[in-house]
């Protein structure tokens, strides 16, 4: 037997760029040729790895991925962002 909760909230995705960095993806396809930070495990690491010519850098932490990213060893990073809280 299986009991579902309620859903408690809603998540979406969001690609994170270095400001100045001149390049501005609209869309999951705009990152293939790109350096690519995403956090193990999340469904943008799914959903990322699906694009074909993307340079995916998987790390444990997001906060590893937004360093690198500042530092410019990636373009971009893909990361869950929460959306709306139903409770």
């Amino acid at each position: 037997m299986v009991d579902f909760s309620d859903p408690y909230f809603t998540a979406g995705q969001v690609i994170v760029v270095r400001k100045g960095s001149g390049f501005s993806p609209k869309d999951y396809e705009d990152l293939s040729d790109h350096r690519v930070g995403i956090q193990q495990g999340t469904a943008a690491d799914i959903d990322v790895s699906k694009v074909k010519g993307v340079s995916i850098v998987r790390y444990t932490r997001f906060t590893d991925a937004f360093l690198d990213l500042a530092l410019g060893r990636t373009d971009a990073m893909v990361l869950d962002l929460l959306l709306h809280k139903l409770m």
